[in-house]
């Protein structure tokens, strides 16, 4: 079976990356991933249908689907949208899993339920939780998981049957951000079957009997893989938010960094050239905007001296240590030879099979747990890479990385001369 997440170390490493500033800390206004924001739009006026969703840290995600649901709410206030956002909610146990999913559902079914003996207690939550808490018979945990699924199912069937009795189009969306987190449930009694059976839920209700639209979505490079384990390819639908497209970065870095730089600093200085920015922070917003606070700072700034790089540096070295201590026991010459690889590739990544035939699975997948590489699993909205293949890719995961590496190999070879 296949393991989510990276190691403990090189998740802190990544998360260092970015330091805080201004720019991402400050109010900007929300930057219109037009390609993005119409595709999903057009996905989710459509058929119902169960949409996987990954994509790098930091590329906008959830930024990018939140906005897009505050508008599809705002067009149809009657509209069902359930956000859960595992990040803010431990999942832990099958009851917390529901709790969560079950809040926004109608109170009177649930009180039906609870009269039929069903669930022992139903609780309204007031305030920013709003909603309703279902505590189980403790000893019965996993088959009042299973009955509340099929409450939400029919609670499900009632507000489809309702939307199509006044000529509504606009079908539930149940939205679960940081979803790989459900994978917490296999460390718990009967947690195995209570994810194949919210699994079977999500199948139920976008496929065999097409009632909302279920989105998962995961920076989690495995995820995808996973989900395969538990459902059949055919009955979801894998997409990709990654970094823009380098025509919208430049848009962005028009539209919203050069007028916060005028607004900090002034008319008097020359704004960073956009070309700098994009080699070391690729089209990930908050890079961006981590690169231009730098250079208000120290206008001397470039790609090769900036914080970002430095950054990439103290990461690679950390997770090359992490690494060391997987189960390949050291850093190998075919650890240097696939970065090598992607490095000089003509566009910069590999094709994720052509990589485990040559390297094997383990190695692969160490890198990539150790946050050196990035699995790219979907072409499907991929704009950062032109013509991308319809396999899954590998590239290293993140531009200012790639640019340490490119740039040390540079160094090596006119220290060699």
């Amino acid at each position: 079976m296949l393991r989510l997440f990276s190691r403990p170390i090189a998740v802190a490493a990544s998360a260092a990356i970015s330091t805080s500033s201004s720019f991402c800390d400050k109010k900007k206004p929300m930057f219109n991933r037009i390609l993005e924001k119409t595709n999903f739009k057009n996905i989710l006026n459509s058929e119902a249908k169960l949409s996987i969703i990954t994509g790098e840290n930091n590329c906008g995600k959830s930024t990018t689907m939140h906005s897009l649901l505050d508008e599809l709410k705002k067009r149809d206030s009657s509209r069902s949208i359930l956000r859960v956002d595992l990040r803010q909610t431990g999942i832990s146990t099958p009851d917390h899993l529901v709790n969560r999913i079950a809040a926004p559902f109608n109170l009177s079914v649930l009180e039906s339920y609870k009269i039929l003996g069903l669930v022992e207690n139903v609780e309204i939550r007031a305030g920013d939780t709003a909603g309703v808490k279902v505590e189980f018979k403790k000893s019965e945990q996993l088959t009042k998981f299973i009955e509340t699924l099929d409450l939400l199912t029919y609670n499900l069937q009632i507000k489809f049957e309702n939307s199509a009795g006044t000529g509504a189009t606009s079908l539930p969306i149940l939205f679960i951000d940081e979803a790989q987190k459900l994978n917490r449930l296999m460390k718990t009694p009967d947690g195995e079957e209570a994810l194949q059976c919210f699994f079977d839920f999500c199948v139920l209700n976008t496929k065999q009997n097409p009632r909302c639209h279920i989105v998962l979505v995961s920076s989690d490079s495995f995820f995808l893989q996973w989900v395969k384990e538990h459902i059949q390819v055919g009955q979801f639908t894998p997409y990709v938010i990654g970094p823009l497209s380098k025509k919208e970065a430049e848009r962005y870095w028009k539209e919203v960094i050069i007028p916060d730089f005028y607004d900090k600093v002034g008319r008097a200085s020359d704004p960073p050239p956009f070309e700098d920015a994009y080699s070391v922070a690729g089209g990930i917003i908050m890079y961006l905007d981590d690169y231009a606070e730098e250079y208000i700072w120290n206008n001397k700034v470039s790609p090769a001296t900036c914080g970002l790089i430095r950054e990439a540096e103290f990461h690679f070295s950390l997770a090359r240590d992490s690494v060391e201590e997987s189960v390949l026991g050291s850093w190998s010459p075919d650890c240097d030879k696939i970065l090598q690889d992607i490095v000089h590739a003509p566009k910069n990544y590999l094709v994720y099979k052509d990589a485990v035939e040559q390297y094997g699975e383990v190695l692969v997948h160490e890198m990539i747990r150790a946050n050196i590489l990035r699995l790219r699993p979907s072409p499907q909205f991929v704009y950062d890479i032109e013509k991308p293949p319809n396999d899954g890719i590998v590239t290293i995961s993140y531009p200012a990385l790639f640019y340490y590496l490119k740039e040390e190999e540079y160094k090596k070879k006119e220290t060699e001369k």
